[in-house]
């Protein structure tokens, strides 16, 4: 397989991360989230795009299209260092997969301390000392994954990472410093069991002045989850950033975040202050046109051609990244701290204008024909509203925060049983 060009994504220097944003005393380090690659080794360039497989298409087995428009065009692969959800699952002792690891870790043994090879390659998870005053955990949430049926044979703990994650925190908050949390499946979501979601949460909980972000993929969509305190329901203490997916699967645009995250004091390094959004426009990549997207001309990238730039070869283009939005402008908010992003989802309550503008980037600014055929109505927009406020699946106690959600969309309360039904498994 040739080596993909990766040269599309923008540089950065890792080694001096440091910049300064419009407050000249305060320190930003950037972070770049890639999640859910979905990278396919039998892709080839110029292939149909359009199959039977609809999955699976843009292969040599597709053979080649008569129509331009169904050409499939160059990718690139990134690597990433938290397992996903297509892994095997984690399974009992007797019945391993230990080889999973293994191979994942002669891969990354690289970003991967040596204190921490044990660790992660009895359970995939680890932790990584950035710095003097910051830490990464890595989770692997395939344990709590739905379709690890596993669980049902050792539903207590599987791997005992709950309880790794727990003491890795109360290791540093007792050395005072700070961390973010890493994983794929976002605990709470849907997709992760209820119940290991609840201990997860009443970690975080505990720990709210040590956690300074988190950091999941797994939903395609370019979203975020505000968690609560448990017993002050209106107080915000944490937030759970979901980032966009490279994978274009099945209607989306590819998309990466780049975190603005602030390491000006010691007791609160590793706070998200803003972030920025970059997407790939497919839509303009297979029809080398305008844009349909009605994005700012000063958001594009200044390029000839419509953004169309020469590559290798008269029958070659390629479609730059630009950056789709950044949040504390779209959001209208200061930063994104917990307080501040649960204003804004109050504000999406009360203001379908608001709400809408959100809409349009958690679909990653995919076609609006689509929207326009499955248009996100009121019931669609309390689900979604819901699902940023509550702190687990099927959380019976965060009915309080969807309540008063629900009630500043419209004043109607409706039982959690009705917005399910309507849910629409886009991206399945």
């Amino acid at each position: 397989v040739p080596r993909p060009d990766i040269n599309v994504l923008p540089s950065f220097d890792y080694r001096n991360p440091v910049g300064l944003t419009k407050d000249p005393n305060k320190k930003v380090m950037k972070i770049v989230h890639l999640a859910d690659l979905h990278i396919d080794y039998d892709y080839k360039a110029g292939t149909n795009a359009e199959c039977d497989n609809e999955v699976l298409c843009c292969q040599e087995k597709s053979g080649y299209p008569d129509k331009a428009k169904n050409i499939s065009g160059a990718g690139f692969s990134p690597t990433t260092r938290t397992f996903g959800s297509q892994e095997a699952n984690p399974i009992p002792k007797d019945l391993q997969t230990d080889w999973v690891y293994e191979v994942a870790y002669e891969s990354w043994q690289q970003w991967i301390p040596p204190d921490q090879k044990e660790t992660f390659l009895s359970s995939g998870h680890y932790a990584v000392e950035i710095n003097p005053k910051f830490r990464v955990l890595v989770v692997n949430t395939n344990v709590c994954y739905g379709f690890n049926m596993w669980q049902l044979y050792d539903p207590q703990d599987p791997g005992g990472q709950l309880e790794w994650l727990q003491k890795q925190l109360a290791l540093t908050d007792s050395q005072n410093k700070t961390a973010h949390i890493v994983g794929h499946v976002p605990p709470g979501h849907e997709d992760c069991f209820k119940t290991w979601s609840r201990e997860f949460y009443k970690i975080v909980a505990k720990y709210r002045n040590v956690i300074r972000g988190q950091f999941y993929g797994h939903t395609h969509y370019d979203e975020f989850r505000v968690l609560h305190d448990p017993l002050i329901k209106s107080e915000a203490i944490n937030v759970m950033w979901v980032g966009p997916s490279l994978t274009p699967y099945r209607i989306h645009n590819p998309g990466y975040r780049i975190y603005h995250v602030d390491i000006s004091h010691d007791s609160t390094y590793g706070d998200v202050i803003d972030h920025e959004t970059w997407i790939y426009d497919l839509e303009q990549a297979n029809t080398e046109a305008e844009k349909i997207f009605g994005i700012p001309p000063r958001r594009r990238p200044s390029t000839s051609n419509k953004n169309i730039v020469p590559a290798s070869g008269p029958d070659h283009f390629s479609v730059p990244w630009f950056r789709l939005y950044q949040a504390t402008e779209i959001y209208g908010i200061k930063n994104l701290l917990p307080k501040n992003l649960k204003l804004f989802v109050i504000k999406m309550a009360k203001d379908r204008k608001t709400f809408d503008a959100f809409y349009k980037y958690y679909f990653k600014a995919t076609d609006p024909n689509h929207q326009s055929r499955d248009p996100c109505d009121t019931i669609c927009r309390k689900r979604i509203l819901c699902g940023m406020v509550q702190a687990y699946y099927d959380d019976d106690d965060g009915q309080v925060e969807c309540n008063a959600i629900q009630k500043d969309v419209d004043g109607v309360i409706l039982p959690m049983r009705v917005l399910e039904h309507r849910k629409r498994f886009i991206w399945l």
